[in-house]
């Protein structure tokens, strides 16, 4: 269902004016440092579109590449300018009318986090998560769906992707061989978070390799999905090996002519795991501190959620009350290592409904709509479904780069639903 506005340019004016005001909150707690960090990232976009042309799929590429380093400032600035790039497009094109998919779910979840960033113990972070929760998923949905992004762009877009994560994956493998007791994430801060566009990634490389006709083209994908995966490997993350084999039973059950293949990858894994990861995972679950600091916070959530149920605790309020609700200071939690538990705390009932109900009616609309042989768009779906079983035991779609890059896959599975007449207009199979 679809709300049509005709007021396009009050509405385009009042969503600059709310995402610069939230963002410039943001920034005057950041050191000067950021800004330098902003204009060298417009001065990036300056020379990027020297050799590309200024439209909305361009900019998203250009967003892509910021996945090699990506910061809070960077990424939040190049969703401003994308914003910035779109309104200037559908001015030309003299649009005047938005479609805004998802309407009253969005609604709800628009009043349920404006209240949970009432609720927040710290609002500049607070904000942060509002942008997460809402805005920024909001504005991808409308932007992909409003704009002329088509599936030549979707394809560039996917290769971009995964190209960014094979050099990741790639500096993080040497990175581990260096330093083999430490856990790190490549270029990324955390080794946590880069995996959540490590199994996104990898699935799509999969994608793009049955896509593809070309014995040539199809081997240069099948090598960036090895050093994505070494990547993934050399983080030392369990639950990425538990998405892995979540993914690739979805794909053994989906498509006959890979299950083969699928049993390869199965074996050659534990082949390459490295040794200190093969350590962690030999330890007993009631030997290892993270497997009992989950537990912990997980039975401590129900209290919370019981009393909070409607309408939440408010954002990352769960990081400054939770250490008043453990014995010991080794049990702390930073959240509830929980996406589910972690919104419905935060969001409430209604909050937290609204928001899954997007995902999921998305995923089940887009996986009944696609042709069943188009296995990279299958690859989509599948990309999402394995993130959200990683977020069994983490939270990687409120980290703000993870969250960027399911809305945007999201954002896109919304238009080929609403729109796949139009979206595969200029298609070309290479």
């Amino acid at each position: 269902m679809y709300r049509k506005k005709t007021l396009f340019p009050i509405i385009s004016i009042l969503f600059i004016i709310i995402f610069s005001l939230l963002f410039s909150v943001y920034m005057q707690e950041k050191e000067f440092s950021y800004l330098i960090k902003l204009v060298l990232l417009i001065s990036f976009f300056i020379f990027f579109f020297l050799f590309k042309n200024f439209n909305t799929s361009n900019v998203l590429i250009c967003f892509i590449l910021l996945y090699i380093k990506p910061r809070e400032i960077t990424l939040y600035g190049a969703i401003l300018f994308l914003i910035c790039v779109f309104i200037v497009e559908l001015q030309l094109s003299n649009r005047s009318k938005i479609k805004i998919p998802f309407f009253y779910p969005f609604l709800i979840l628009f009043c349920t986090s404006i209240l949970s960033l009432i609720k927040a113990y710290d609002f500049v972070e607070g904000i942060s998560m509002f942008l997460v929760v809402f805005l920024v998923p909001l504005l991808f949905v409308i932007i992909i769906k409003n704009s002329n992004f088509q599936f030549n762009d979707l394809l560039i877009l996917l290769r971009t992707i995964v190209i960014v994560a094979a050099f990741v994956g790639i500096v993080g493998v040497i990175m581990a061989l260096i330093n083999p007791t430490l856990r790190l994430g490549s270029l990324w801060i955390t080794a946590m978070t880069i995996n959540g566009f490590y199994l996104m990634a990898f699935f799509i490389s999969l994608g793009l390799i049955m896509h593809n006709k070309t014995q040539q083209s199809r081997l240069f994908y099948i090598f960036i999905s090895i050093f994505i995966l070494l990547g993934m490997i050399f983080t030392y993350t369990r639950m990425s090996l538990l998405a892995l084999g979540f993914g690739l039973f979805l794909l053994f059950i989906k498509i006959k002519k890979i299950r083969k293949y699928a049993l390869y990858l199965v074996i050659f894994v534990p082949l390459i795991i490295p040794s200190s990861f093969h350590q962690r995972l030999s330890i007993g679950v009631m030997e290892d501190p993270s497997i009992i600091i989950r537990f912990v916070a997980w039975y401590n959530s129900i209290d919370l959620i019981k009393n909070n149920f409607f309408f939440g605790i408010g954002f990352n309020t769960w990081s400054h009350i939770y250490k008043k609700m453990i014995p010991m200071t080794w049990l702390y939690a930073e959240h509830p290592h929980n996406i589910y538990i972690r919104y419905i705390l935060e969001l409430g009932v209604f909050g937290f409904t609204a928001f899954f109900y997007i995902i999921i009616k998305t995923v089940f609309e887009f996986l009944r709509v696609i042709n069943k042989n188009d296995y990279l768009l299958f690859s989509l779906a599948i990309s999402i479904l394995v993130l959200l079983f990683a977020c069994l035991t983490d939270v990687f779609i409120s980290r703000y780069p993870i969250a960027f890059i399911f809305w945007l896959i999201l954002a896109i599975m919304i238009r080929i639903i609403n729109d796949k007449k139009n979206f595969f207009l200029t298609t070309e199979r290479v």
